[in-house]
Formats: structure tokens, sequence, C-alpha cells
């Protein structure tokens, strides 16, 4: 296959001739995906009607589709233009025609192919991801055909061919972005795509941000990522997408250059998260280098650091940070965290040179700084299992975050809070104490208050962190419940957690805690590399991070309202 990153099946939705023509009235002819230059739209003509429509078997007229159509492993996407009833303003938008997959029976698609799109549609609006496509619905009928082709038969004919319906992204592929430009002055914008796509995956896997139904992706490559115009990555293409529990799947759709080994050893199992790990590194490798991956061999940091087209200054800890990622063993791949990965590029990038000079005395006055620290009793060395102590901040200066997404009862005390969310996973409402502490613990007395509202509920803390955009950005450990309704073991569980998004890895196993729904007394610390939970004056967990950070305490809540008493933030 010539281009190294399309996606490989044994699915056809018709026996074309050479000149693209079909033998199946209704099917539109199909081109290059290198001439793709919006979300399924080609060349200059993309915005100019073709002269097909298609729509339910009662409404077969409600979509004009637009430009030629590009064909994919699942289907066939057009732009397209939704029109409503008599004086509505056409909403653009894309439309994908599902193929039968081969060996699939004729009566596909059959009722457990709905259910599983049906599923799919519910999970990417919980996620609500704004660098995850959003899929708007998802119907039968005729094959395309000229407007009024079909208005006798309206109601009475019954076609079966699905229909993916779809947000139109306006822009171009991460593929057609990257290969684009030549030189390094762009490597911010190309490496703060891999972190916009690492938000993405996170949503996926996260069972927080997916009320329990984490999802792989399973064709994360460079042509399914589109750029907006005003520089958003979108993820698309999620007709591949299945539950991480799923097992046997027919079609074995992948992209060579962009999928994992073991994947590629048995391409109709069960895939794990670790498998999109390696396609999202595989990604960042292709943003980092305007190549596809070798086909064969481990990369090793000195490859890919040779191949690295970025400041030299960079290339060095990119690589580093890249090769795990690209590990041919899914288990070294397991632990990682698709957002925190990501965003560890983006501070690699954010540093500033160290001069010499400047760094020696920089040196000489830390050295001092703590010499003298150490000896007057300010500073102490403890174990990074030890809760770090120094000054305490009142409660009373945490400021609400998620307001400006929706109203929600907050109130903080100097050393009490309460916090009732919305019934709403979409965004994170809590409170936020800002600090610049490296090392801090946050203990406080817990209680639920109320009737619970979502299926799981709980808190989050997040002792260093920062607030960016109304949410907070850190590493945090979230202590819920998971009711019946979410779960065949139900109970209350400690996991690990990266703000704003969710659990680091569905990899990364819960571990049983002590009833929350009783009142509890929690105390959360971090220090150095190093982040853990006692519950009622027992360790329950103990995490480590991928580097230290410092930043305010953040107390995030969802399901259901909590009250907090004797609440402490302190530390150095």
């Amino acid at each position: 296959m010539n281009d190294p990153g399309a996606s490989v099946t044994s699915v056809t939705s018709a026996t074309l001739d050479s000149s693209g023509a079909s033998d199946q009235p209704g099917v539109m002819p199909v081109v290059a995906a290198a001439d793709v230059v919006g979300h399924g739209a080609p060349g200059p003509g993309a915005a100019e009607p073709n002269g097909w429509w298609v729509g339910t078997n009662e409404d077969p007229d409600r979509y004009e589709l637009l430009g030629a159509g590009l064909s994919g492993g699942e289907g066939t996407t057009f732009a397209a233009l939704y029109h409503g009833e008599q004086g509505t303003t056409p909403i653009r938008v894309a439309v994908k025609q599902l193929h039968r997959p081969a060996g699939a029976p004729s009566t596909w698609p059959q009722p457990a192919d709905w259910t599983r799109w049906q599923d799919q549609i519910q999970i990417i609006h919980q996620v609500s991801s704004p660098h995850l496509v959003q899929v708007r619905t998802i119907l039968t009928g005729a094959p395309p055909h000229r407007r009024g082709a079909l208005a006798d038969t309206a109601g009475q004919a019954r076609y079966e061919i699905p229909y993916l319906i779809m947000e139109w992204v306006s822009g171009s592929t991460l593929q057609r972005r990257v290969r684009a430009v030549t030189g390094t002055r762009d490597a911010r914008a190309r490496i703060g795509w891999i972190a916009q796509l690492g938000e993405a995956v996170s949503a996926l896997h996260s069972a927080t941000r997916t009320a329990g139904n984490p999802m792989v992706h399973r064709d994360i490559k460079p042509a399914n990522c589109m750029i907006d115009d005003n520089g958003r990555l979108v993820l698309v293409d999620v007709g591949a997408m299945r539950r991480t529990d799923s097992s046997y799947d027919a079609r074995g759709l992948h992209s060579r250059r962009y999928t994992a080994p073991e994947v590629l050893a048995d391409l109709h199992g069960p895939r794990s998260a670790a498998s999109d790990v390696y396609s999202m590194a595989a990604v960042a490798y292709f943003c980092l280098t305007r190549q596809d991956p070798p086909e064969h061999g481990h990369l090793t940091p000195r490859r890919i650091r040779a191949a690295i087209d970025a400041p030299r200054r960079w290339r060095r800890q990119l690589a580093v940070h890249l090769a795990p990622a690209l590990s041919p063993r899914p288990e070294e791949r397991a632990s990682i965290g698709p957002d925190a990965w990501a965003r560890q590029l983006l501070r690699i990038t954010a540093r500033r040179r160290k001069w010499p000079a400047a760094l020696g005395l920089t040196l000489a006055v830390l050295v001092a700084a703590v010499v003298s620290l150490y000896a007057t009793g300010t500073l102490t060395i403890e174990s990074v299992a030890t809760a770090p102590g120094g000054s305490t901040q009142s409660a009373a200066g945490m400021r609400a975050f998620g307001g400006s997404y929706q109203d929600f009862a907050f109130t903080a005390g100097d050393s009490s809070l309460f916090i009732e969310p919305p019934a709403d996973y979409r965004h994170l409402w809590g409170g936020y104490l800002p600090a610049q502490r490296c090392a801090t613990t946050v203990e406080f007395d817990v209680v639920l208050t109320g009737t619970p509202r979502l299926p799981a509920y709980g808190l989050a803390v997040a002792p260093r962190s920062a607030l960016v955009d109304d949410q907070p950005q850190g590493a945090s450990i979230q202590f819920e419940y998971e009711t019946p309704e979410l779960t065949s073991r139900p109970g209350s569980y400690v996991r690990p957690a990266t703000l704003p998004g969710g659990a680091w890895s569905i990899a990364v196993r819960p571990t049983p805690a002590p009833d929350l729904r009783l009142a509890r007394h929690v105390r959360i610390y971090a220090v150095g590399s190093t982040m853990a939970i006692d519950i009622d004056g027992r360790q329950i967990a103990e995490y480590d991070l991928s580097d230290v950070e410092c930043g305010g305490a953040a107390i995030r809540v969802w399901g259901a309202a909590f009250t907090f008493t004797g609440l402490s933030v302190r530390g150095t």
C-alpha cells in the first residue's frame, strides 16, 4: 500500500472499475486520501453540491452531499448540508456512509451493530472533549440519490444503508499540516498538537470521563487527526472505537506504521489502552520528525534523536521521553497516561536555556540557602512516604472553579468547605487554594451530604496543581464510590488521576478503599515524585509521578455534595 498511514481492511463498499465508477447504483466515486483538505472533503470543489442526497427512509432528501467522498476502512465520508424545515439555514455536517464488512450477512447491520454504534455515540457525548469529533446521530436510508427520486416511495421502501452524522471539522489533516512546513520554526505548534491528541486519548481511556465505559480508539494516525482553522486538533474516524472489554474484531482495522506490534501479531484480537498509547506516540514521532515511524525495529532514543526536526537543545529530552511509549513491549506502555505523557513534551519545550555563568551563581546561592535552612532546623530531610509539614493556609482563601461552565453551591470557611456540583461529568467543579508549594499535605474529615445524583460519585485532590481556564491541572488522587448501576463490583475505590482528564490509565487498577458513604478522615500528600493517600490513619495507596509539580491545592467533587471539616492545607 503506497500510503503507510492508510487503514488496511478487507472491507469494500462496492466494486470499482479503473475509472472509479461503481457497479452499485447510488455509490459515489472515491478520491485518494492525499487530496483531502477538510474532514472528508476533496480539493477546491469540496463546497460544491454534487447532486446527490441521503436521508432516512421517511425523509430521504435531508442531507445534500458536497464534493466527492473520501473512502476509508469503514466507509465513505462526505461533506454535506443538513436541510431543515423550509426557511432553515443549511448546517454543514459530515456524513459517513458505512460499508458492509466482508463476510457479514445480507441482513447487516444487525441488532448488535446498532447497539454498539448507539453506545459509542452516548459515550462520546459523555466524554465531551473538544479534541474528539462529536457524533450527532446514526440513521438508515437509501444509497445516495437524486433529489426527489424517492419521493413516491418515501416511508414505504425500506433501505438499510447506515449513515453516521458527525460535526464538520473545517481544516486539513495533521498529516498535511506537518508536511507543509520545513525547518524547526513550527516545532512548538507540532508539540502542542501532540498534547491535544493526548487529552483526547486520555478522555477515551478514562473510567471517570466515560462513566465507567473506557474505550480504545484503535486507529490513531495523522490522517485521522484534523487541525481546524483555529489550530485545534480533533481526533476523527471513531468507527473503529471499541470498549476495552471487547473481544473478537472481524475487521482487524489498522494502519501498519501506527499500529503496536502486539496488534500486528493478532489483528482480530482484543486491544488494550497500551496499543493506543503506541499509536499516539507514533503520531508524536511523525510530528517531531515529519516522517512515518519505521516499519521494523525498536526505536532507541539515539535513533529518535537523530530524526527529530526541532531545536537542538530539546532533542535529547524529547527522544528520551518518546522512546518508552514506542516500546515493543505493551507492559512497558501500560502505565503511561496519555494526557500526562503528552503534557511533559510541552514542559520540555517550555524550559529556558541554562547559561553556565548564571547556573554557577544560582547553584552557589541555592547551596548557601539550603545549608542555612538546614542549620536552623527550618528544613528537614524526610522519606518520600512521609507527609510534608510546613506553614498552613486557611481554607477561606479557596476560590471556586467550574462556575464558568455551570453555577453550583460552594462555601469555604477557615477550615471547612461545602461543594454541591451539577449532575454532570463533562467539567470539573470544586475549590482551589492558590500557592506555589512543591511539598503539600491536604487533610480533612469528609462526609457525603444528601442523595447522590450520578452512578459514580467522589472527590479528588490535586495537592500541587495549577488553575487554567477555570479548570485545575495536575496529578491527583481520587476517592470514589461506584454504584451497582455502574459496575458489577460496587464499592469505594482509590485511583490516580490527572486533572482535568481522568484516570491515568485503565491499566492502573483501582485500589479498594473504606466506604465513602460513611464519614472518613482523609490525608493526601505529595512530596518529590511521590503522591499518597491515607484514610482513617492507614495508607491506602502510593503512586510514583512522572515529574515533580509545584502549585496550589485543588479539591474536586462529582456526583454528590460533600462537606469537609477540619480542612488543613500545609506544605513548603
